[in-house]
Formats: C-alpha cells, structure tokens, sequence
C-alpha cells in the first residue's frame, strides 16, 4: 500500500520593506483648509505625481533644446531654398529628387535655374566692372589707338544675310558669347541708315555680320580705305564659362559637372579661342596681338558695353539712334534655335531658318566653390595667358583711344546715350515681338520686330523715338 501525503504548504512572503521617503522628494502635506477639493469638501487632493529628472539631465535638455533651436534659426534660409527647389523640379510628396543626376531634364534646368539666384555670374553684355582685372592694369605690350573715318557706304545687297567674302564695307566679327547678336542689330540698322543719310540706292550699306575665320571671309583682301572692320571682346574666363553653359549645358542637356567644365575649358579650341576667329595667320598665341590690332579698325570691350558704343559712334560720325538696342537674349531667357541641328544632337533645326526653330532655354551660368579656386590657379591663368594679352591690349588701346577723343567729351555723351537707351527700352520692350517669347514660345521670323533671325529687334520703334 502506497503511503500519500499532503501537499507541503507555501512558505508565507515576508512583508514588504517599509517605504522610505525619496530624500529629494517633500511628503504631501498634511490635510489643511488650502488643501481642500475643487469641490469644497475636506478630502485633500491625490498628491501629484512627479516623474523628477535630475538636475544634470535638466541642463543637458535645455542645451539640446538650445543647439536645436539655433540650428533651425541658421538654416532656415536654406530650408526655404529647398522646399523652393522641391517646387521648381515638380517633386511628388516624397520630396525633392535625391540628386542632380537622377533628376529628368526638365527638373534639372528648374534646379540649376533655382540654384543660380545663389550662385549666378554670368550677367549679359553692358555689365561694367568697378576695375580691370589685374592682368589688364599689369599689361605692357603693344596697344593702338583707333583712329576717326568716314563710314564706308557702299550699295548693299537688296536682302540680308549674304555671307559671301566682300572687300569693302561695314564689317562686323562675331565672337560666340560676347553680345554678338545684340550687335549684329546694331551693325544691321546702322547700315540702314546710313544708307538713307548718304542716300543710296539699295536698303542700306554693304555689311556683314557673321561668324567666321578672318582666312574664311578673306580678311586680307579687305580695301582698307575703303571698309571697316570691327568686334567687341568679353573677358576670355567669362566668355568660355558662358560658351560652356550655352553649348554643353543649354543645348546639349549635360550636367554642369567640374570635371566636365575643365574638359572643356582646357581644350585647345578654348585657349586659343579669340586667336582663331581674329587672327590672318597660324600664330594662335600674343605675339599676333600686333597684327589683330593692326587689322582691326576698333575693337571694343563687352564689359564696358554702353561706353564703346559711344566711342564707336564718334569715331563713324554715327547718330544716337543708330546704336540704341534692346538685348537680343541673355542667360535665363532663350535662344530661337535656328542654328540647331538634329543630325548633331542639338535642338530645333528649322530646316534653313524659316522660323520654325525651337526655343532653347539659356541655363544661366555658374561656377562651384571648387572651380572658382581651380579658376583662380595658375594652371587656369597660364592656359588663358594669351587670350588675356589680346584682351588687355585691347581694354588700354580702348583707354587711349578715349583719351585721344577727350574724356569729357565721351563721359558727356555716355550720359546722354543712356538716358536715351533707358527710354527707348522703356517704351519699345514690351512693344516688340521677339522670335521667343518669355514663356518660350517660338514666333515666326516673318512675324517678329527683329531685322534678322533675332538681331535688331525693336528698331522699328526706338529707331522713330523723338528724345527732345
């Protein structure tokens, strides 16, 4: 027989410790007339609660609070640039695109066009420094002054836009980038009307604007007495920082890479730049500065845009109106696109310029942190070192030229000029039809104010403007 027994009894818990006090915490009061209940009875109100924190863990909140609240005060700026840009690219909700790279084309230009309200430099023709760069104060080489002549008026083609070499007549360079189409128009209604003045035959003067090699339009057979040959220069690191934007950015649709910018900075097409569209021989370097400035009968300076108008116009015997203008386009405006081809991966071929071209955004330009230290090397200088002598030379030959004519005599006129500029671009801005419009819609050349393409547009208007 299996002997059972029962089950062992649980051992009694020991009571509880008794409750001590924190030693930092005061015990409720005692039960007193202040401490009676919201409802006027004697019960005392339930002690609260407190969740204390020590008094090191208090300080650190409040620094972190304090770190905190400057950081936001320090970058809320550039929280308001961002949700900007995340309204310019056209985001979803998940916010703005991750980077530059992954961006669509469309959200990339809203970006760069966002961005260079920060970081813009690139301001169009007609924008004066307060000094010459230093290697213009520094130059010493050989400079010229221009002298005066008579306009060479000469029966001109009855249509515009020939391009075939001539031996005489007004003769106008356009380096890319340099206010060229602006004034191409100036060239263009300065013909014209010299042509009424001198009252000859055909529309106006011979004349020519174009892009192209002095050896391609036969420069060296050009009558000296009896043409004039002329062209403005922008400051060389300027002009190929806009070339790049206007050309690999705008029409080609690449990104603004570093990397990509010096490729094309440094390549020999850029350094020897202004040599190959101004100089007769194979010397691509400063010892044809001479020779260019022999061959030219002026050359004016792009960043004193407005004061080598005037010098030009004293030096012709040239009226006000003939070289008032309205800015044919300028970085965040847009390009017409008559000059792109397909078949080159460009934009808008209009199949020979009949107006059915695309307009092209102008990608405003802009350098980062980092180029503009690479730009202010001496690797950069050195590669720009002869273009900067060309620039240079002709920046003082300019100087000289004023000083020839009279100083007060230009600074009077300069005066006058602009007051007359200012309204005529007052009044005729929103009066003329460009080939694109700010939305960038292309308008037919036939249907535009311009003279030709996109040069001399609002002649008509500020050309009958009385200023009295």
């Amino acid at each position: 027989m299996v002997q059972s027994f029962p089950p062992p009894r649980p051992r009694p818990r020991p009571p509880p410790p008794p409750q001590r006090p924190h030693p930092r915490r005061r015990p409720p009061p005692p039960p007193s007339p202040r401490n009676k209940s919201r409802d006027g009875s004697d019960n005392p109100p339930l002690p609260i609660q407190k969740t204390g924190t020590s008094a090191s863990s208090r300080r650190t909140l409040s620094h972190i609070t304090l770190i905190v609240s400057l950081s936001l005060v320090t970058l809320f700026p550039f929280l308001t640039t961002y949700m900007s840009w995340c309204n310019a690219g056209n985001t979803s909700s998940t916010g703005l695109i991750a980077t530059y790279s992954e961006a669509p084309v469309a959200n990339k230009l809203a970006i760069i066009q966002q961005k260079n309200k920060l970081l813009a430099i690139d301001k169009r023709g007609g924008s004066s420094l307060p000094l010459p760069p230093e290697y213009v104060l520094n130059y010493t080489g050989h400079t010229t002054i221009w002298d005066k002549q008579s306009f060479p008026c000469y029966a001109g083609e009855n249509t515009f836009g020939d391009s075939k070499p001539i031996q005489r007549g007004f003769i106008y360079t356009k380096p890319f980038k340099s206010a060229s189409s602006t004034l191409s128009g100036i060239a263009i209604q300065t013909a014209i009307n010299m042509a009424k003045r001198m009252k000859v035959q055909t529309p106006h003067c011979l004349v020519r604007w174009n892009h192209a090699q002095p050896k391609e339009k036969k420069y060296d057979a050009l009558i000296k007495a009896e043409s004039y040959l002329w062209t403005f220069l922008r400051e060389p690191t300027k002009r190929t920082i806009s070339h790049f934007f206007f050309d690999e950015v705008s029409r080609y649709k690449r990104e603004p890479h570093d990397s990509l910018m010096k490729k094309y900075m440094m390549s020999p097409g850029r350094r020897y730049y202004y040599f190959n569209e101004f100089s007769l021989t194979s010397k691509y370097h400063a010892k044809a500065i001479p020779q260019i400035l022999d061959m030219y009968d002026f050359i004016g300076i792009v960043e004193r845009f407005d004061e080598s108008l005037v010098v030009l116009k004293l030096l012709l015997g040239l009226e006000y109106q003939d070289i008032l203008y309205l800015s044919a386009k300028s970085s965040g405006g847009y390009d017409d696109g008559v000059s792109y081809r397909k078949s080159s991966s460009l934009l808008g071929w209009d199949g020979g310029g009949k107006g059915k071209g695309t307009c092209v955004y102008i990608v405003p330009s802009f350098v980062s942190p980092g180029m503009k230290t690479w730009l202010e090397s001496s690797t950069w200088k050195n590669h720009m070192s002869d273009q900067n002598a060309l620039y240079a030379a002709a920046y003082q030959s300019l100087d000289r030229t004023i000083d020839k004519l009279g100083k007060e005599l230009v600074a009077e006129q300069l005066v006058e000029f602009k007051r007359r500029l200012k309204i005529a671009q007052e009044i005729c801005t929103n009066q003329t039809v460009f080939l694109c419009s700010d939305a960038g819609v292309r308008t037919p050349n036939e249907k535009s104010s311009c003279l030709a393409v996109d040069s001399g547009c609002g002649y008509d208007c500020y050309n009958n403007l009385t200023f009295d």
